[in-house]
C-alpha cells in the first residue's frame, strides 16, 4: 500500500521544527550566543564558532547529546527537499 505524499511531508516539518528548537535551547543552555556567529562574517565568525564547539563539548554528557540534533536536522531537511 502506497502512502500519498501528503501524508509523508506531514511530520517531516513539524520533526525539523522541533529539533532546530532543541538544538537552539541546547545552544542557549550552554551559553552559545547563535547571533553572535550569524554577525559574523568572513574569518571573524572562526572565533564564535570556536567557542561554540568548546561549550558544547566540553563535558561528556554535552558530547554525548549535540552531535545527533545537526545530524537530524540535515537529516529531515533532505527528506524535505526530495518531495
Amino acid at each position: 500500500m502506497r502512502v500519498p505524499s501528503e501524508q509523508l511531508l506531514e511530520p517531516v516539518p513539524h520533526s525539523l521544527d522541533r529539533n532546530i528548537e532543541e538544538t537552539k535551547t541546547l545552544c542557549r543552555e550552554q551559553g552559545v550566543e547563535l547571533q553572535r556567529i550569524e554577525d559574523a562574517e568572513g574569518f571573524e565568525r572562526t572565533r564564535p564558532l570556536d567557542d561554540t564547539l568548546d561549550a558544547l563539548v566540553a563535558f561528556d554528557e554535552r558530547k554525548k547529546r549535540f552531535p545527533d540534533h545537526p545530524a537530524n536536522v540535515e537529516r529531515l531537511k533532505g527528506q524535505l527537499n526530495s518531495y
